[in-house]
């Protein structure tokens, strides 16, 4: 089945199958919900609609997942995107240029595309603007947040830190004592951005992955285990 939210349609997969209770998974193409076949079908029925119910105020309260059911001839002028919370108008143009450019004015993202752009070239381009022009918006912010954890939990000197647009990795430390970070994390949760920063901030005492690094993580984010979990299963379904 489909359901509409926002005008963003989410492929929904229904699964009657031996199991003792419900299951509810927000994937990066479609959702799957999992029901006992031990119950009745009127109460088969309830469970769905409980279950989409479910799905429709977990996308409220994370509207950012929206952006994961987003394909590629989606982007369309006018089209909104929500960014850790805030909500930007898409407003494209082509014109005869070589090169492609963006910028943000208010809410508004405004692109100058080159109408030599095709299919997968073009979404390529676009999500590369989305995300220089998403790393100027919050960037002071993400540097803020850097700093905060770095002065509450290790003290260290850091040289620059740079969000941009990686899709190989979340974040790095390099021996320049430069913090790298995606800007894939901004469609995360902020816990787990923060894991990823403390990561990285704990690379400028430790340089590997040693057991001391992983103790350092630990005593500043003792539930880190639970958002390397998170990336594990949902990261690759934070991209523009």
């Amino acid at each position: 089945m489909q359901i509409d939210i926002e005008g963003v349609p989410l492929l929904v997969n229904v699964f009657v199958e031996r199991r003792k209770g419900r299951r509810v998974s927000i994937g990066h193409k479609h959702i799957n919900i999992r029901i006992p076949q031990s119950i009745s079908k009127a109460q088969q029925a309830e469970e769905l609609q409980e279950s989409i119910d479910w799905i429709r105020k977990t996308i409220q309260r994370k509207p950012d997942i929206l952006n994961r059911f987003r394909t590629e001839d989606q982007y369309l002028d006018g089209d909104e995107l929500r960014i850790k919370g805030q909500k930007f108008v898409l407003r494209l143009e082509e014109s005869d240029r070589k090169t492609s450019k963006a910028k943000l004015q208010g809410d508004t993202i405004y692109m100058d595309l080159s109408d030599q752009l095709k299919g997968a070239e073009r979404v390529r381009v676009i999500k590369r603007l989305i995300s220089r022009v998403m790393a100027g918006h919050f960037g002071e912010a993400v540097k803020a947040r850097v700093h905060v954890l770095n002065k509450r939990f290790f003290r260290q000197s850091i040289e620059r830190i740079y969000l941009k647009y990686n899709s190989s990795n979340w974040g790095s430390c390099s021996s320049k004592r430069n913090i790298n970070l995606s800007t894939r994390l901004l469609l995360a949760p902020d816990e787990v951005m923060d894991y990823v920063i403390i990561h990285e901030l704990a690379h400028l005492i430790e340089m590997n992955h040693s057991a001391r690094f992983w103790k350092l993580v630990a005593d500043a984010m003792p539930d880190y285990k639970q958002h390397v979990a998170w990336l594990h299963e949902y990261g690759h379904q934070c991209d523009f």
